[in-house]
């Protein structure tokens, strides 16, 4: 039987790549439509969130036949769990983005009002850690990975923010009720797009170092 070890894992490692390049693309779309409600953004996110499911299929087969054929031990199988695991939270990330640009085009339908400056705000943290993430992978960078850890706390605290200041508005404008539910339940989406985003990063360091840092935190490292 081949050893993983004497093998070279492209065969896994290009199609999570490809993947989170595709999940980064739909986010930044996700950004456009933010700003600007654009039917034609909203289709390639969709679009998008198709090939995703494809590699979600096609990469848990590729880690399951990879297990069997080499029986990596250690790190190797460490490795491929951490990309079965990217491959899970990866595709959660493309149905957050679904969930996000239905409300979003709800939202701008039914002419709804309500500020949205600190979900844009949300969007670029969440980006920034799903980039940094996928790049401490690419970098075996535990370094990075932890600074994204540090980012959720961030994330988390413009959440509770803005929902802070939606309830406000709502006091102030029952009218505008219904429009800052629609907002509240998109901060909660990208809150889960951070946590995912955190969930890359503590995989980085398992396969890096072994350290299991699951509800521990950056200051375990």
């Amino acid at each position: 039987m081949e050893q993983a070890g004497h093998v070279d894992s492209e065969e896994i490692r290009g199609p999570i790549l490809k993947m989170g390049g595709e999940v980064e693309s739909a986010l930044s779309y996700l950004g456009n439509l933010l700003e600007k409600f654009d039917q034609n953004k909203f289709d390639q996110i969709h679009q998008i969130e198709h090939q995703v499911n494809l590699l979600h299929v096609q990469i848990d087969e590729q880690c399951v036949e990879f297990i069997a054929k080499y029986s990596p031990k250690a790190t190797d199988l460490r490795y491929v769990f951490c990309i079965s695991k990217m491959n899970s939270d990866l595709e959660r990330v493309a149905d957050q983005i679904i969930n996000i640009s239905y409300f979003v085009k709800e939202w701008h339908e039914k002419g709804s009002q309500g500020s949205k400056e600190k979900l844009k705000k949300m969007l670029i943290v969440t980006s920034q850690m799903l980039g940094q993430s996928l790049d401490s992978f690419i970098r075996k960078d535990t370094q990075q990975a932890g600074q994204v850890l540090s980012m959720d706390d961030q994330v988390d605290g413009l959440k509770k923010q803005f929902i802070t200041d939606a309830i406000i508005e709502m006091q102030k404008q029952p009218s505008l009720i219904t429009s800052y539910m629609d907002l509240i339940t998109i901060a909660r989406n990208l809150e889960r797009i951070g946590d995912h985003a955190t969930n890359i990063a503590e995989n980085v360091i398992y396969v890096q170092t072994g350290a299991d840092v699951r509800h521990k935190g950056v200051k375990e490292l």
